[in-house]
Formats: structure tokens, sequence, C-alpha cells
């Protein structure tokens, strides 16, 4: 089948009910199989001089494979201060542009001023990046956009996650826990595994030249 482009982000897409029971590990309740793909763990945190909050931690395959060191790798997602209040049911990739380039009118506007610093804030616009490991060293994957919805958990030990994103792999499904330490700040984890694979353009085949054949030697005298 032929690869279908990846839809905007919606917040109605997400469904998510206060008062529901707390997040749990993703797991086929037949066989234990784990039904996603990463688990990520992190700080949540104000920046003041950005005016908004950042979760920065690590990810790994596995919530059991989250313990090893040599099996994580960095991540960060965040909510500036400019996307604090934004409004705006979907976003493009365009940068708020339309067909001709020109500016649209109807573009979410972007809100004035600094954000509240309460967290958690429910939005659109998140954005952020993780890192991959490989041989040569280790690959930045940016998180072009995320949308992130959470709703206070039945026994009030923190907020329910749930939440939709793009980046270069696809699309992509978050659900999780955050659990507040303060007003502003607290600790987040989120299982994510991927619902649609972005389409990627087949490599040309590399045409080989035609060695040049060697000129006869000449005769020995």
């Amino acid at each position: 089948p032929i690869p279908q482009p990846l839809a905007p982000l919606t917040m109605s897409e997400i469904s998510l009910s206060p008062g529901s029971p707390p997040t749990s590990e993703p797991v086929d309740s037949a066989t234990g199989a784990r039904l996603y793909e990463a688990y990520l763990q992190a700080n949540v945190t104000y920046d003041p001089l950005a005016g908004g909050h950042v979760a920065a931690g690590e990810w790994a395959a596995s919530k059991s494979d989250w313990g090893d060191a040599k099996l994580k790798s960095a991540f960060e997602m965040r909510l500036d201060a400019k996307d604090v209040g934004r409004g705006g049911e979907e976003a493009t990739d365009d940068g708020g542009k339309d067909e001709g380039g020109a500016a649209d009118n109807d573009a979410p506007p972007k809100a004035p001023g600094g954000p509240p610093k309460a967290f958690p804030q429910d939005s659109l616009w998140y954005t952020g990046w993780f890192k991959m490991k490989q041989k040569s060293g280790s690959k930045k994957v940016n998180e072009r956009q995320v949308a992130l919805k959470f709703a206070p958990n039945a026994d009030g030990t923190g907020h329910n996650v749930a939440g939709v994103g793009l980046n270069d792999f696809g699309r992509f499904k978050v659900v999780g826990t955050f659990f507040p330490l303060s007003e502003t700040a607290g600790r987040m984890e989120l299982y994510k595994w991927y619902t649609q694979m972005a389409a990627v353009a087949p490599k040309p085949k590399a045409v080989r030249k035609p060695k040049p054949k060697p000129a006869p030697r000449p005769l020995s005298p």
C-alpha cells in the first residue's frame, strides 16, 4: 500500500476523562507483551528565562530497560511562552501560510505576554526532540509537534496524560502520568507508540560507471 500523508494533529482526537483509573503500563493481558515502543521519564520544571515549561529526561525501549544507563537516551519536550494560550484546533507544517505563501489570517493567534507558571497545561503546541544511539554516535530527532491533555486520576496521585504527535518517523500516541511536586513542577512518565509511519521517498539507485579498459601493454623488444 502507498503510505498516506500524515494527518494534522487535533485536540478533539485525544480522549481523556477526569476521574479515570491511573494509567498503567500498556501490555497485552493474555501474553504480557508490551503494546508500546518507548518509555519516557522526565522532570518538568518552569523555565523563567524562556517563560515556559520544560520536560527533560531520558527514554528507553521499555520500562524495564529504563533502569540500565546503557539503554537510555536523552529527550526533551517543552511548551514555550509564545504558545501558551494559543488557540487553534488543527495544525499544519506550513507555518500558518496559505498555498501562495501569504500569511493566513485564520492562523491561531499567539498569546500575548508571559504564560502562567502553573502546570499541567493542555496544549496543541508542545515541541521537543529525542536522541537515538547509533554506531557512529547519537542522532537527534525533532518532535515537530505534540498535543497533550491532562486530567486528574481517580486516586488523586496525579494527572493522567494522553496525546498525539508528529516527527520524522511518523505519527504517534502517548499515554502516561504526571505527578505534581509543586504548582509549577513535577515528574512525568509516558508510553509512546507509532500509529502511522511517514512516507519515505525511495533512494535512487547509484549508477555504476563502467571501468575503463587498461591500454594494451607494448610488446617487449
